[in-house]
């Protein structure tokens, strides 16, 4: 048998395995993506905050329509501390991270909103400030029922201007995952 002779014996298979590859690896893939799900799919989230699913709506909740006076116009957000302490040196400080986190974010910044809910009223802070203990522990139980988790003692939300709040940071969390997730948000939020 001649070299011709046995390499035309192999150019049928060779066809038939890339015919077989073409019309099979999709499908293995597909199948492969639907099952695993894999980190570049549904579990693969860009955000640091836990997202609140369903979101907190001001409207439907009573006891934090109080939240509801933060001045925010269509395609504006609020950022808003809570605690269930009076506004101490740790608060202060938090609420400063986030006016260096609404600095740096540019022109985007006039977007932005910094508001903080207590128990205790603090008249003397340059942030727009609510002492409602009704409305701080109603949110801190919210965000634990969406989140299977104990009501925190204090953290960070983001509100919409729809009355919608959307995403909870624990107060530890380190600025900048805040400021990328309020830009991705900024983004995707501008009214046109």
């Amino acid at each position: 048998m001649t070299e011709k002779e046995r390499n035309s014996g192999n150019h049928p298979r060779l066809i038939a395995t890339l015919v077989v590859t073409l019309f099979v690896g999709p499908i293995l893939l597909a199948w492969w993506l639907a099952v695993a799900r894999p980190s570049m799919t549904e579990g693969a989230l860009l955000n640091r905050g836990t997202l609140l699913v369903p979101p907190v709506d001001l409207q439907r909740e009573t006891p934090l329509r109080p939240l509801q006076d933060i001045p925010l116009a269509p395609g504006e957000w609020a950022i808003i501390y809570f605690t269930a302490a009076a506004c101490a040196e740790q608060c202060m400080q938090t609420l400063g991270r986030l006016q260096v986190i609404h600095d740096v974010l540019g022109h985007d910044s006039t977007r932005v909103r910094i508001a903080a809910l207590f128990d205790v009223d603090n008249p003397s802070s340059p942030w727009w400030m609510l002492a409602s203990p009704a409305a701080r522990g109603h949110l801190a139980g919210s965000i634990a029922e969406r989140t299977g988790t104990t009501a925190p003692e204090q953290g960070m939300v983001f509100l919409d201007w729809r009355g919608q709040i959307m995403m909870f940071y624990a107060a530890d969390t380190e600025s900048v995952h805040i400021k990328k997730d309020l830009k991705r948000l900024l983004r995707g939020s501008k009214i046109k």
